[in-house]
């Protein structure tokens, strides 16, 4: 009657290496174990008493064995025992007639164990929001925003390896879909829509401004 929902889960997995990283004749490490994962989570949602918008709250851990890292001495993937990520994320959706919107903030801290140091390529930061709405029976688009704080890498590109934080970085997406009969839609996105220029992975180009086009039938 309150209109809050709890939940509570508890998991693991496992992820193999590839390979690439365990074959190549100059990189490849045959010694690579999988990474190993037990993951933890506990969250409260809480809806509006019209159910057009909700709040949601999550507490996540997940704990790493056999993380999968680099050795800058030898550019090869190795296994570095255990790591520790954890955080808190926050969200919300709320709709109104023809037009919904979503939101979500994520703060998270990583930590190896064996090095007392944050986990690469990891970002502290995280948040994204949509916007989306239904232009009369057959038209509807979307605009989706996402922002990704700073993270920390290693700069392997120079004979001696050295640490980098890679910047910051908005992306907005625009899409839409045209039910052109009531069997066949006409899709088409545009991402990266501002062109900007952003980096996941220190030196690893990442794509530009892009458009797809498609259409779908379903029988």
């Amino acid at each position: 009657n309150t209109g809050v929902k709890a939940r509570i889960s508890l998991s693991s997995g496992f992820k193999a290496p590839t390979l690439f990283q365990l074959y190549h004749p100059l990189y490849g490490n045959r010694d690579l174990s999988p990474e190993r994962s037990v993951s933890r989570e506990i969250g409260f949602e809480k809806s509006t008493d019209d159910h057009t918008g909700k709040i949601e709250f999550t507490y996540f851990q997940l704990q790493l064995s056999d993380l999968f890292s680099y050795d800058p001495t030898t550019f090869r993937t190795v296994n570095i025992g255990k790591a520790t990520t954890e955080g808190v994320e926050l969200g919300g959706a709320y709709a109104v007639g023809p037009f919904s919107a979503r939101a979500s903030y994520t703060f998270t801290e990583t930590k190896d164990e064996s090095t007392h140091s944050l986990i690469l390529r990891r970002p502290r930061h995280k948040v994204s929001g949509s916007l989306s709405a239904q232009l009369g029976k057959r038209l509807r688009s979307a605009l989706g925003v996402r922002y990704s704080g700073t993270r920390h890498d290693i700069d392997f590109t120079s004979f001696t390896s050295r640490p980098v934080v890679l910047e910051s970085y908005v992306l907005t997406d625009l899409s839409a879909s045209l039910l052109l009969m009531p069997r066949i839609e006409l899709r088409a996105r545009v991402h990266n829509l501002f062109d900007k220029s952003y980096q996941d992975v220190y030196s690893y180009g990442t794509s530009r401004r892009a458009i797809y086009a498609g259409v779908t039938a379903s029988l």
